[in-house]
């Protein structure tokens, strides 16, 4: 078979021989491509949406926590159910609302009992507004002023501080 073949090879002309050369080099490129580079990206990409949406998953686990905790400290009073929920209690839902924004710069303080300031750095508008919901029904807060400017003129983004106050 080797003989056959020797034999074979040598019956193509120079010109033959390098084209099958250069086709099996293509061949051997494409392979190596696919093993060696194609397959391992795919998987990094496929990876990083992964992370990604373990992310919102616990963004949103957050959110229940929170959600969770002000109605626990809700049931603690039993005597008066609307009574006001705690400044602690505000004060985890508001920080956990904020980090489920997406935003990691963003920033909660508490400048008075009952008052509250957070600041964006980069949030986008569908964030806000999904965060601004949040705190309504959980913390029971409404803004109070709001200085939002888009960052460097992109509609995707926004950055600003929020003034809450209790309702």
């Amino acid at each position: 078979m080797k003989q056959k073949l020797q034999a074979w090879w040598q019956g193509l002309s120079l010109r033959e021989r390098r084209a099958i050369g250069v086709m099996a080099i293509v061949v051997a490129l494409v392979l190596l491509w696919q093993a060696g580079i194609a397959m391992p990206l795919s998987s990094l990409r496929e990876t990083a949406r992964q992370q990604q949406q373990a992310q919102a998953e616990w963004d949103q686990v957050q959110t229940l926590r929170a959600q969770a905790l002000a109605l626990r400290a809700r049931s603690t009073n039993t005597n008066a159910p609307t009574a006001a929920i705690s400044s602690e209690a505000i004060l985890q839902t508001l920080q956990t609302a904020t980090a489920a924004s997406g935003d990691t710069r963003a920033q909660v303080n508490e400048t008075a009992p009952g008052n509250y300031n957070v600041r964006f750095d980069n949030v986008s508008p569908e964030a806000l507004a999904t965060w601004l919901q949040t705190v309504r029904q959980q913390a029971h807060l409404l803004p109070q002023n709001a200085d939002l400017q888009r960052v460097n003129g992109n509609l995707g983004t926004w950055r600003g501080s929020i003034t809450l106050v209790g309702n």
